[in-house]
């Protein structure tokens, strides 16, 4: 039998000659045994610059949604508010199955798309829908936003999916939540609800947080339900998608704060406060999109329609004390009583109902078509909008003094109308070239607001305002990709005139030039520059040479000297990975400093502990950031994970805070912040472990040598395990250690347990036991370091339960 061999020569030329091989006989026969073979699932997969994670090779507890996947991905972290990091660079969007999903908002789909229909999630970068019609270099997108597409399993196609959890619990609890979805290749409908009155947004033993605050939930009464329908042609790939939201929360508001405020003279003050009440708030959201992508036209239409309404109803307490001895703890309940006269400046008691109705309106409209005559690329964009408020208010204010003299009392009634009209258009010309792109436009907006606050037997206080905002602008964006770094120098020079009328005083008018350049530099080892300077005029209502006492404690001066503040901004990014043991690691620094910066400057009346504020211009503000991230797998099998994140962060701040005019010093504070966090997880078929530990520092100092600062440690064990007839055990058991902390009742050593059990009866039922916060000692504090005070707040939170779920998935 003839074989052909081919053997490469020089010049990529090849030779191929046949051999003749005749019957090869096996001299000794061996006989195998059977063989067990276990292979270790793929975690995480590299494909030039796209990341696919396998969903398959993370355990998860019954019952799990899409933002507890996504927490236990190498190299991803998840913020509040469904902000999502890879290697520390946010993710512009989250898509399902490659389509947008409730016009981009994650947190629909972190917390409520179930996790079990995941089969592989895949971060890549996406260009612009329009980006075809340019002749730009396709295969390079590091310039482009970063994207995370959720791929579900393809049994889950063409099909519906969903889950309903039905819960009760002690002292009242109940969690009710529902998710469908069915989706095919041309059409996927959506719908979601959520009713308790846990403020629950995640589950008891699902949070990746490293702070107690984030842990705590004020008690909430949260009520929220939504619909999509995303429609897509086969034939043109035109698609449309439209999406309502509509929700209640009622909030449990209660706090008690304790601060330390620094006056440039070297005089310093304590602050005590307290506030009980409630919030209200009702919503209504409609987004629509219809995108119609042609051969040489790309067309774009968007509306949006917005509804809120919030009741507030508050009762406050505020006292304002001279320094206190350290041994000395005053209760703000007894502040008034004649034993401590001699620490008392002020105390301010109050009453405030409110209730605000915001409507606001939207459309929009884009077009992007090539040049039938020079073959390049002209986009024609135009937007208007439409906002309509209402808004009142009932306060009744007492201010007490030692002084008779001094003391207040104050009612009043107020409405605050407003409106505001917005209208955009905007034209680009662009020429693209093979390693050269060149973009022209010209914009021009227009923004008139109207602004009314009409107050009970307060003339004086009462006013009609308006302005109108009308601008050129006119940019040009230059971008040079050369053996493999992207240049990227965008120059934009905006003319503007600013109108305001206060019918208080006389009108004003500005004229601006502003130039705000930026310019990045890609290359193609990971690296990533960046500068940029902004330029922001003064608000106009700043600029009123007016006196405003509304506010009984707070009174308000303007400023018709105020300057455009700049800021001039640096940063140096690094982020790279490595299919080896799934590392991934990346640096950021970043450094910016202000010019003109609008701050306000205090005047402090120590008989009345009434503070007089006025706008002033400083400069040297500034603010350096360095935060760096590792994750990698110890061992070949994917057992042991560990991923480590540490940041710094150095401000400077200037204040003037002071008891006298003649002596408006200024004052300066610096303040420093560091946390590293490590987590050690540790990976079997039918056991997961989380071991992770923290510290996060913050400390102050001011001119006046005047230092403050604390530190939280945190240790905590995540335990999944999975039982024999379909039970699963889930503990999450953390202990937060604190020092530096001054106010009355914290814990300065407290643990949080929450725990579940949960029994699967086969595919589509399944019950959960849950207890959230098991030893009671969970409590939600928050320290604020600014460059003129210190403070602490301790918030309501919501106490010890226990709930028990049915949950059915079909």
């Amino acid at each position: 039998m003839s074989y052909p061999i081919t053997v490469p020569e020089k010049q990529y030329r090849k030779r191929t000659t046949l051999y003749e091989v005749g019957d090869l006989s096996l001299e000794r026969v061996i006989e195998l045994g059977e063989a067990t073979v276990k292979a270790s699932k793929v975690m995480m997969l590299i494909k030039g610059d796209t990341i696919i994670y396998n969903a398959d090779a993370f355990q998860l507890s019954n019952g799990s949604l899409l933002d507890k996947l996504i927490e236990q991905l190498p190299g991803v972290s998840l913020k509040n508010g469904g902000q999502i990091l890879v290697n520390g660079e946010f993710v512009s969007s989250l898509l399902i199955d490659g389509k947008d999903f409730f016009n981009g908002d994650a947190a629909v789909a972190l917390r409520n798309l179930p996790a079990y229909a995941v089969n592989k999630v895949k971060v890549y970068r996406r260009g612009a829908e329009d980006s075809y019609l340019t002749m730009k270099d396709t295969t390079d997108r590091r310039q482009d936003p970063l994207v995370m597409d959720v791929r579900l399993r393809k049994d889950y196609h063409s099909r519906w999916l969903g889950n309903i959890s039905l819960g009760g619990g002690t002292h009242s609890r109940y969690n009710l939540r529902g998710f469908a979805m069915h989706s095919s290749d041309i059409l996927r409908f959506t719908a979601y609800g959520r009713l308790n009155n846990v403020g629950d947004t995640r589950r008891p033993t699902e949070g990746d947080t490293w702070s107690i605050e984030d842990f705590s939930t004020s008690p909430t009464i949260d009520k929220e339900g939504g619909a999509e329908i995303y429609w897509q042609s086969l034939r043109s790939k035109a698609y449309m998608t439209a999406s309502l939201k509509g929700g209640q929360q009622i909030e449990t508001i209660g706090s008690g704060t304790m601060s330390h405020h620094y006056l440039t003279d070297g005089t310093s003050y304590d602050g005590l406060e307290k506030t009980i009440g409630d919030n209200r708030s009702h919503s209504f959201e409609y987004n629509g999109r219809f995108v119609l992508p042609l051969r040489k036209v790309f067309i774009e239409f968007k509306s949006l329609l917005e509804y809120q309404k919030t009741e507030q109803n508050t009762t406050s307490q505020s006292a304002l004390l001279k320094t206190l001895p350290s041994a000395i703890t005053i209760p703000i309940d007894s502040v008034r009583s004649p034993i401590y006269a001699p620490y008392l400046i002020s105390d301010s008691q109050s009453k405030d109902a409110g209730m605000t109705k915001n409507l606001t309106t939207a459309l929009g409209g884009l077009v992007k078509f090539v040049s039938p005559l020079t073959g390049n690329t002209i986009t024609l964009d135009t937007d208007a909008s439409f906002y309509d408020g209402k808004a009142s208010n009932h306060y009744r204010g007492d201010r007490f003094t030692w002084n008779v003299s001094d003391r207040m009392m104050k009612e009043n009634r107020a409405s605050l109308p407003s409106q505001t009209y917005s209208l955009g258009t905007k034209i680009n010309y662009e020429i693209s070239l093979k390693a050269f792109r060149w973009k022209l436009s010209y914009g021009y907006s227009y923004l008139y607001t109207k602004q009314d606050r009409d107050i009970s037997f307060d003339i004086i206080n009462s006013y009609s305002y308006n302005a109108r905002h009308n601008r050129h602008n006119l940019q040009s964006d230059l971008e040079w990709i050369k053996d493999g770094h992207i240049l990227l120098l965008r120059l934009p020079l905006s003319f503007e005139k600013r109108t305001a009328n206060d019918t208080r005083t006389t009108q004003i008018q500005k004229h601006y030039t502003l130039f705000t350049p930026s310019f990045t530099w890609l290359s193609p080892f990971g690296l990533y520059a960046y500068y940029n300077l902004s330029v922001d005029p003064q608000k106009m209502s700043q600029l009123f040479d007016i006196t405003d006492t509304y506010n009984m404690q707070q009174i308000y001066k303007g400023n018709p000297h105020l300057k455009p503040s700049q800021q001039h901004t640096f940063e140096l990014n690094y982020s790279s990975k490595a299919k080896k043991s799934a590392q991934a690691w990346h640096a950021n620094t970043r450094y910016s400093i202000g010019h003109n910066e609008v701050v306000y400057t205090s005047l402090l009346n120590t008989a009345t502990g009434v503070y007089t504020l006025t706008p002033k211009n400083v400069s040297g503000n500034y603010l350096v950031s360095l935060d760096a991230g590792y994750s990698r797998s110890l061992d070949t099998q994917n057992h042991w994970m560990l991923s480590s994140e540490v940041g710094a962060w150095i401000q400077h701040q200037s204040y003037f805070t002071t008891t006298s005019l003649t002596n408006m010093e200024r004052g300066s504070s610096n303040s420093e912040n560091f946390k590293a966090n490590l987590r050690l997880t540790w990976r079997l078929p039918q056991l997961q472990i989380n071991l992770k530990t923290g510290i996060q520092t913050l400390s102050a100092t001011n001119n006046r040598a005047n230092h403050y600062g604390g530190t939280d440690w945190v240790n905590g064990i995540l335990l999944n395990y999975n039982l024999p007839y379909d039970f699963q055990i889930n503990s999450d058991f953390t202990l937060f250690l604190r020092s530096g902390y001054s106010l009355a009742g914290i814990r300065h050593c407290s643990s949080l347990w929450n725990a579940s059990i949960s029994k699967s009866f086969g595919k589509h039922l399944g019950c959960r036991l849950e207890a959230y916060d098991l030893l009671h000692q969970l409590n939600s504090i928050e320290r604020i370091a600014t460059a003129s005070y210190w403070q602490e707040k301790n918030k309501l939170t919501l106490p010890k339960y226990f709930m028990l779920n049915a949950i059915w998935i079909f």
